[in-house]
């Protein structure tokens, strides 16, 4: 039945399209998608600035709609896509950091260039085409019949090391990867120092005390498990800040712990003395930063088995890995591994990251598809 009404749905649009495609393209107009949120994110917002800053001709309009699974949510979201198909009947370049539905199974203008930025530095865990049919994938047949991550001219990775794992997951050749990592990054090493004092300066009962950011990653059918951390945490010795994904709230049983409503996992990084996640590409930003990371993968094995891993963390950052919360406070305690999260940070962060240069990297091959339409 899925698969039915997908069909249904893909010939609606593609008869609305057909007309959309008449409108004029304007050559320098740049649409960003995304159905992560419903505000433009950090990397949109930097990547806007700096091609405007380049290209001050050029027109840029953000539609940020945070978007549900399932035939009610598309039905909910269907003038929000005729909206979003519009725009892309008329854009030069379209740049967006998810699935997008219009995008992926509509047949568009020759001139449209699609760049695919994603919202993850990298994949520690297996996603997209990698993971259907898994626990925590999708339904294979549905999105093979949506064409799901189809479209793309060119997608963005946050390192080289990473290439192998996002052509498995979108089914994408590696020659369209453009490993340079994320504006995020730019913006982290750039404003490390500031963005500290913001947070601490609103927080002085946390002075004398190492701040630790626990920042696990999206579980799709999955329930977190925060209880024996908490137990675990040293509360003179410790402030803990809990932050689950964006998609999926994380109920917090311990009213010591922080939750730092008004701030993002990555908006809190700098503030951080110690990180700790599981399988999230937040350990990734981290590592930008060269903050101790550690893993609390009390799952391992079975979230191996049931959603995959690209990354053995075991053998990447050896003494970092805990299944037990009491283990892991304790390891807090010793040295850390600096050598190992260097060497993690200069795997899986790009060079042109490191340098602060992604965003320019970025804005380079958009503004190279906008000069190209003017010649």
């Amino acid at each position: 039945m899925k698969v039915f009404c997908a069909a249904i749905v893909k010939g609606i649009l593609r008869g609305i399209y057909f007309f959309l495609k008449l409108f004029p393209t304007h050559p320098g107009k740049v649409t960003f998608l995304s159905r992560q949120s419903d505000e433009p994110s950090l990397d949109f917002l930097l990547l806007e600035e700096e091609i405007r800053r380049q290209c001050p001709d050029c027109e840029t309009v953000f539609l940020c709609r945070r978007m549900g699974d399932g035939a009610l949510a598309l039905v909910r979201d269907f003038f929000v896509i005729v909206k979003q198909m519009k725009h892309l009947a008329e854009s030069r370049v379209c740049i967006l950091d998810s699935y997008s539905i219009p995008v992926s199974i509509l047949k568009h203008k020759k001139e449209l260039f699609v760049l695919q930025i994603w919202h993850a530095m990298g994949a520690i865990k297996k996603f997209g085409y990698q993971s259907l049919g898994r626990e925590g994938g999708r339904d294979a047949r549905l999105a093979r019949a949506m064409e799901m991550h189809k479209g793309y001219d060119a997608i963005v990775s946050g390192s080289q090391a990473m290439v192998p794992f996002f052509a498995e997951a979108f089914d994408a050749p590696r020659k369209k990867f453009l490993p340079v990592g994320m504006p995020r990054i730019d913006y982290l090493l750039e404003n490390e120092e500031k963005l500290r004092h913001v947070v601490r300066s609103q927080h002085p009962e946390w002075k004398g005390k190492t701040v630790v950011l626990y920042a696990p990653t999206f579980r799709r059918n999955r329930e977190y498990q925060t209880d024996d951390l908490l137990r675990a945490m040293d509360w003179d010795k410790y402030v803990l800040i809990v932050k689950g994904h964006p998609l999926k709230e994380l109920e917090v049983s311990d009213s010591q712990a922080e939750t730092c409503d008004s701030y993002s996992a990555m908006e809190l990084l700098p503030a951080a003395d110690i990180v700790i996640t599981d399988y999230s590409a937040i350990s990734i930003e981290a590592a930008a930063l060269l903050k101790p990371v550690y893993f609390y993968a009390y799952d391992l094995e079975e979230y191996a088995r049931d959603t995959g891993l690209n990354i053995d963390l075991e053998a990447e950052m050896p003494g970092c890995v805990y299944r037990d919360a009491a283990a892991l406070t304790a390891g807090m305690e010793r040295e850390y591994p600096r050598d190992s999260i260097r060497r993690f940070r200069d795997t899986y962060v790009a060079q042109a990251a490191q340098k602060r240069l992604a965003t320019k990297a970025i804005a380079a091959c958009v503004l190279q598809r906008i000069k190209e339409a003017g010649r």
